[in-house]
């Protein structure tokens, strides 16, 4: 059941749970003066049977006493969740988060003076909201978040170029920028061939690839980390007790079939070995992300999140 599916469901319990206590309250108003109609005629008789009805209706407004304020707090209790978990609008994706906080060391900062320097990994306050939209898949699910999710976005993009791998991939990065990684093996953070990350030398495959806008790079992020394949592998790393797990989806499970819209990238020309050109994502088109902790019980934090053409091995099969 998907997350709107699941709201849907919950309103309508409101809906019903709010009459129920409407009702409880009639019910006990008419209790009461029963009973107290009851009393009167009584008083001062002596007969057993109507004694023991009016004990009955004793008991059945004791019992509503404890049943009303159970149902006004279920009403409270679901308003409030909602409240807080299900993002209406841009403010209210945020409204009682609290901020992030610094986690882990910080990292990188390689490349000399015109680098970006070292930066603080931040902790995930945003990712139990996520649900909101990923649950609901494909193209509905992120035209959702550009309408609704620009707070949590923004948290997201300071999580991801706070806490792993630099942004790469995203919006900002230049066409110029790709080709030069795979024609010079120049890291787009340093124009150098020294690696932000690591200060070791800058090291790319036989793709250079990027969203042509940053809210393409996190809707993927999240897709991935909510995955089947995403939860069944962060969920066997934390039961080994491993600090790193990577995922991968189908670009068109993430984007729609028109996913191409929303990827950009090169490739070296392998009938020539040294030209670029530029790339025709195919329908296999897969996303990738990686995720590390410095600790066993540490907060995930993203390492790549990219477009990446699976290989093809003898057999004519895709590489996994």
């Amino acid at each position: 059941m998907s997350w709107p599916e699941i709201r849907t469901a919950i309103d309508a319990q409101l809906v019903a749970l709010r009459r129920a206590y409407a009702g409880w309250l009639a019910r006990r108003d008419r209790l009461a003066a029963t009973r107290g109609r009851a009393h009167h005629v009584l008083d001062g008789g002596t007969s057993a049977p109507p004694r023991e009805a009016l004990a009955h209706i004793h008991t059945a407004y004791d019992i509503g006493a404890e049943t009303g304020p159970l149902l006004a707090a279920a009403v409270t209790s679901i308003e409030q969740y909602l409240a807080a978990v299900d993002p209406d609008n841009a403010a209210g994706a945020v409204a009682g988060l609290p901020g992030p906080k610094e986690v882990g060391d910080p990292h990188g900062g390689h490349g000399g003076p015109d680098a970006p320097g070292e930066r603080q990994p931040l902790g995930n306050v945003w990712r139990r909201r996520g649900h909101v939209y990923t649950e609901q898949g494909g193209p509905a699910g992120f035209r959702d978040f550009l309408a609704r999710g620009a707070g949590l976005f923004a948290l997201h993009t300071d999580w991801h170029r706070a806490g792993g791998h630099p942004d790469r991939h995203g919006g900002a990065t230049t066409d110029r920028q790709l080709v030069d990684r795979l024609r010079y093996g120049h890291d787009p953070l340093t124009g150098k061939t020294v690696d932000w990350e690591t200060g070791k030398r800058h090291r790319c495959g036989d793709h250079a690839t990027a969203y042509r806008r940053d809210q393409a790079l996190a809707w993927a992020e999240m897709c991935c980390y909510a995955s089947r394949a995403g939860t069944s592998a962060r969920e066997t790393a934390e039961r080994q007790g491993r600090r790193a797990f990577a995922a991968q989806v189908a670009a068109c499970d993430v984007f729609g079939p028109g996913f191409r819209a929303e990827l950009r990238g090169y490739s070296r020309d392998a009938a020539s070995g040294i030209g670029i050109v530029r790339i025709d994502f195919p329908d296999n088109t897969i996303i990738r992300a990686h995720y590390r902790r410095d600790v066993p019980d540490g907060e995930w934090l993203l390492v790549t999140c990219f477009p990446d053409i699976p290989k093809v091995v003898p057999g004519g099969e895709a590489a996994t």
